[in-house]
């Protein structure tokens, strides 16, 4: 998939830029590209920034290029006066993101948003860049949109050295709670200790005090069960956190972001011998099937992990209007959720 290779007379990037040269193509933008599309960014939200730098990033890894080299290459593209070139980077981008969903288990959803953030870096730089509707992935996957129990076990067993209990217990988190990883971000330290603790069989069961989801703006009345409330305290206790400290932290002492939590459920399914590749989203239906299995209403499965109550039944029924009533019902259905 070399990018650059668009005649045999074209081996290597090399090859492609002295040739612009011998043509008279200014080259005075290379080092630039990714400034100008550094100062397009600032204008988008934080959370989209970061989406549009890893999209970009994962493509040219992909090409084993850079940011200038594939501002040239569109460039290159656009002024050679043969019309097969035009739309030479699209069908790589194309490319690209149906490889992510037809081999590495991606979601469309998920995939399609490399061609996104490639779109807005080539329209920074004043370059035509358009995707046809065909070239863009749809429908469904090779991969799961639910990940299996012994695999989700497999991932806690095989955590990274680094960090080992912290990924325990934001894998267990996940599993027991449902939430988005959006939502697990904005998680501080408080919100654990100041969860109320109900005990049943001589376990400890977490209800957390009502979270206003980042994403929807829904209420999310979070319950976890002993296997989440045991990973999470021995993850604390070996950290020394404290009150004002969000809950999951990365190597640096900051709050553990929802990039870098999509990157690790991403590494920790490639220890899965049948290679199938685990997203935060698989988490969150292994979570909703299994309660449903056991027989929670799909309404107050909404309400445990924050989603809209949309249909025309959803609001005439409240359970959380009724003291006790959600953590009991979790914990009636929680060995549907155990891994053990």
């Amino acid at each position: 998939h070399n990018l650059y290779v668009r005649t045999p007379n074209f081996a290597s990037m090399k090859d492609l830029i002295d040739n612009n040269y011998n043509r008279g193509i200014s080259n005075n933008t290379m080092g630039k590209a990714f400034n100008v599309w550094d100062q397009d960014l600032q204008r988008l939200a934080p959370n989209t920034q970061q989406s549009y730098r890893l999209g970009v990033g994962r493509f040219l890894e992909y090409l084993e290029a850079d940011y200038e080299e594939l501002y040239e290459a569109k460039l290159s593209d656009m002024r050679s006066g043969d019309p097969r070139d035009l739309r030479r980077i699209e069908k790589l981008v194309s490319q690209f993101m149906h490889k992510q969903v037809r081999e590495d288990g991606l979601a469309p959803t998920t995939a399609r948003r490399v061609g996104v953030a490639v779109t807005h870096f080539m329209r920074s730089q004043g370059l035509t860049f358009v995707l046809n509707r065909n070239e863009w992935p749809r429908g469904e996957y090779i991969g799961q949109r639910m990940v299996q129990k012994h695999q989700i076990r497999t991932m806690v067993e095989n955590a990274s050295a680094w960090f080992r209990s912290r990924n325990r217990a934001l894998i267990t988190l996940a599993k027991d709670s449902g939430l988005r990883i959006s939502d697990i971000e904005q998680l501080d330290v408080d919100h654990f200790l100041d969860a109320r603790s109900v005990s049943a069989d001589g376990e400890v069961f977490k209800e957390f005090k009502p979270l206003v989801t980042k994403k929807t703006k829904a209420i999310a009345y979070v319950c976890i069960g002993p296997e989440a409330v045991e990973a999470i305290e021995l993850y604390l206790n070996e950290r020394g956190a404290t009150r004002g400290e969000p809950l999951f932290l990365d190597q640096q002492g900051n709050r553990f972001k929802v990039t870098a939590m999509s990157e690790l459920l991403r590494r920790s399914s490639n220890t899965l011998e049948d290679g199938d590749r685990i997203s935060a989203h698989s988490l969150r239906k292994y979570n909703e099937t299994m309660m449903e299995s056991a027989g929670i209403p799909l309404n107050w499965i909404k309400r445990y992990q924050g989603r809209k109550v949309t249909d025309s039944t959803g609001p005439y029924s409240n359970p959380q209007d009724i003291p006790d009533k959600l953590i009991q019902t979790y914990i009636q259905g929680y060995d549907s959720l155990r891994l053990y």
